[in-house]
């Protein structure tokens, strides 16, 4: 039992000193600090909203509000993501010089942008409040679930991503382009409604469209979407299920090859 208590007590302490490190990276010599952590998809949003919103005059109602409701969950799934594949390489050191689970490092990456995401979400409340919608109370269960299931996809994604990358190393350059991609076909700049029909089932083999639908469904209605969480939960243990096989079959090179 003490035993156990050490190991949990000495694996909590690394958690918190990676976590500490990656605040100190993303922060260091920022005056602004947590604002830069909006600054991005902020920007972004105004820019989408200038070319969409006001020169294609986009007819989606409240289109300010209904971009940020899915650009902002999209940026911790990007930012996440594009980190991953560099993530062991960036942490070499700490890797083989310190015993612990490596898959940590992808762990707290995560955590630390599901953080930022949280602490993002007042800007959320500001434009709900400004468009005159009001939070629901599906919220309280609803968030932490949504928040629960993407953590899980984007921390598989991250995981066999940054440990494909220290045998493949072209993967970081590929993540980029597929990035990209998906982003376009996420239905985040426009809703679902402008897919064909016939293409809506495809939505559900989509990695990241479900959630993403999920999120702006929560925030704009107050509505659960269970054939869309499910599609979410589902895709999120077998991508969890598949990078665990990866990283425990290739994890014991890792320091060599470092």
């Amino acid at each position: 039992m003490i035993e156990i208590f050490i190991k949990g007590s000495h694996l909590q302490d690394i958690f918190l000193e990676l976590l500490h490190k990656e605040f100190k990276i993303r922060y260091k010599s920022k005056v602004l600090g947590y604002f830069w952590s909006l600054a991005n998809p902020l920007a972004n949003a105004l820019v989408y909203y200038i070319v969409f919103g006001i020169l294609m005059k986009s007819r989606q109602e409240n289109y300010a509000i209904f971009l940020i409701t899915a650009l902002f969950p999209w940026q911790w799934i990007a930012n996440s993501v594009s980190a991953s594949p560099m993530s062991f390489i960036s942490n070499a050191k700490l890797v083989k010089k310190i015993s612990f689970p490596r898959n940590m490092i992808q762990f707290v990456t995560v955590f630390q942008d599901m953080a930022h995401f949280i602490i993002s979400v007042p800007i959320i409340l500001v434009f709900m409040y400004i468009y005159n919608i009001s939070p629901s109370v599906t919220w309280i269960w609803g968030f932490p679930l949504l928040c629960a299931i993407q953590f899980m996809i984007v921390y598989s994604i991250s995981l066999m991503l940054s440990t494909i990358n220290l045998f493949f190393r072209d993967t970081e350059r590929l993540v980029q382009i597929f990035i990209m991609y998906l982003f376009y076909f996420t239905p985040i700049l426009y809703s679902i409604d402008k897919i064909p029909e016939r293409f809506h089932n495809l939505l559900y083999f989509h990695p990241f469209a479900p959630i993403i639908i999920s999120w702006r469904k929560l925030f704009l209605y107050g509505e659960l979407h269970w054939n869309y969480i499910g599609a979410s939960a589902i895709f999120g243990i077998i991508a969890l299920f598949i990078a665990t096989k990866i990283y425990n079959k290739l994890s014991w090179r890792l320091a060599e090859i470092l």
